[in-house]
């Protein structure tokens, strides 16, 4: 458990326009598509304009709906409700209305409950339903979660309607190597258009350009010539106003390759990076022995580089590894403590005691290059080959001495350690810590969901990864995992 064997592992793999896969959208922000397309007006006509049923299309869960985005954008807040059979009476309260119940109109012909909030400031808020006066028990599998007040609810996210938004309508990559993405810019309730001027498109490392159609709304992005490999999709806009849009830059992974990828059929090599491979061996350290420490129980010299010299040589091609899962690179403190036996002392080798949300370990690094550039560089090197790379995140605990805990002491759990008496490792699986240095954190405080999510779509987008092994899986509490 310490070093995070013991625990059950949870794969997330960022399926996103991958070429010639079936991608199943699951989730409560999931639009709903049509079994066919028989029934799609804009097939049956030619039209391939998405834009002209944004305004009626819906986001939908199994028992909510919410209307789409449009251009420009609206910043009513609507919910739509299925509500249980046979209920007379169904209101909506939230932290938005300060918990006191707002009735919601209904049922029409299908069942559904609606009602207009007006305008709420951009944020998360807990809310829940009542029916017939009673209150919803906790929020169902396929709802983002809240906690609030010891009690758990679903979350309403509110859009920042004052800023220009981007919708991807497809994307695609050919083996032959030609790429095409088309967006949809969605105005600032305002109705600011897009300033040409401040586009920025990048293709993999490759500045590129897009065209722009006033009349639809419609960015597309195309190159052609590209190798095989990865080549991500970056877009940046402002409007005429000079705002960033919500989600900006979009982010969007593509492959050019001959078959797609399919995860099923992947072979995944495990590297534990200080163990693999010292690519630098013939340069001193770049940091001393940890005192105390015995050899076997410290940092062996294993880095980054020594992983792409392996890529380079068709260490892993040879295998049939198309597949690297990478051990976790956060920064782990210096020092040595006390393992779970109670005698022998460790160092952070493994990784598996992060202090940083964000900082690499630096002797990952070598004499030549510090650890996040050859982060960057292995992660390239392997999209090249058409390897995928998974992070190993390290998210139900931190070290003592993590930024977390210096800024916001109160976000650690107030929980014992694991396997002490009255401690038990399945009785207490979601509040106890592996050690007394490994401080669990309190995911009921919904600031802590925000920040996590936050900091692990860093590590996304910033080595443009492929998915995440997520430790401890079975120890978190599921509002953090459905949140992810």
């Amino acid at each position: 458990g310490l070093l995070g064997g013991a625990s059950l592992p949870l794969l997330l793999m960022l399926l996103v326009f991958q070429p010639g896969c079936d991608t199943i959208c699951v989730g409560p922000n999931c639009r709903q598509q049509p079994d066919d397309t028989e029934s799609d007006p804009d097939t049956q006509q030619g039209d391939d304009d998405d834009s002209a049923d944004a305004a009626v299309s819906s986001t939908q869960s199994p028992d909510e709906r919410w209307p789409e985005d449009s251009s420009p954008r609206s910043c009513a807040v609507i919910r739509e409700h299925l509500a249980p059979t046979g209920v007379a009476q169904v209101q909506l309260a939230g932290e938005f209305s300060d918990w006191q119940p707002l009735e919601m109109e209904g049922p029409d012909a299908q069942g559904w409950w609606s009602i207009e909030l007006g305008e709420l400031a951009p944020g998360n808020y807990a809310y829940k339903y009542l029916y017939d006066g009673a209150w919803e028990a906790g929020p169902p599998p396929w709802s983002l979660g809240h906690w609030s007040d010891g009690i758990e609810n679903r979350n309403l996210r509110v859009a920042d309607c004052s800023s220009p938004l981007l919708r991807v309508l497809s994307g695609s990559a050919t083996p032959s190597g030609e790429l095409e993405l088309r967006v949809q810019f969605l105005a600032a309730a305002d109705g600011a258009s897009l300033d040409m001027g401040g586009l920025e498109v990048m293709v993999g490392e490759l500045p590129t350009e897009a065209s722009w159609d006033p009349s639809s709304g419609q960015l597309t992005v195309a190159a052609t010539g590209l190798p095989s490999g990865k080549h991500t999709v970056r877009l940046s806009v402002v409007d005429a106003a000079g705002r960033a849009a919500e989600n900006s830059p979009l982010f969007v992974p593509l492959w050019v390759e001959d078959e797609p990828f399919r995860w099923a059929e992947g072979l995944m090599y495990f590297v534990f990076t200080d163990r693999f491979r010292d690519g630098d061996w013939e340069q001193d350290p770049l940091l001393p022995a940890t005192p105390g420490v015995a050899w076997r129980a410290d940092y062996q010299g294993g880095n980054f580089l020594g992983v792409i010299h392996a890529l380079q040589e068709d260490y892993f091609a040879d295998l049939g590894v198309n597949v690297l899962w990478i051990s976790p690179a956060q920064e782990n403190p210096e020092g040595a403590y006390l393992g779970i036996d109670g005698v022998n002392l460790f160092s952070g080798y493994h990784g598996y005691w992060p202090v940083s949300a964000r900082g690499v370990e630096e002797r990952f690094g070598d004499s030549s290059a510090v650890a996040k550039d050859r982060l960057h560089e292995l992660v390239r090197e392997a999209h090249a080959r058409g390897v995928r790379v998974v992070f190993d995140l390290v998210l139900n605990h931190v070290h003592l001495e993590h930024e977390y805990l210096v800024e916001h002491p109160e976000w650690l759990s107030d929980g014992c350690v694991c396997g002490t008496s009255g401690c038990d490792w399945d009785a207490r699986v979601l509040d106890c810590w592996f050690t007394d240095y490994l401080p669990d954190l309190n995911y009921r405080n919904h600031a802590i969901v925000e920040r996590v999510v936050d900091d692990v779509l860093w590590w996304v987008r910033e080595f443009d990864v492929d998915g995440l092994r997520v430790d401890a899986a079975k120890h978190l509490d599921h509002v953090i995992m459905r949140t992810l």
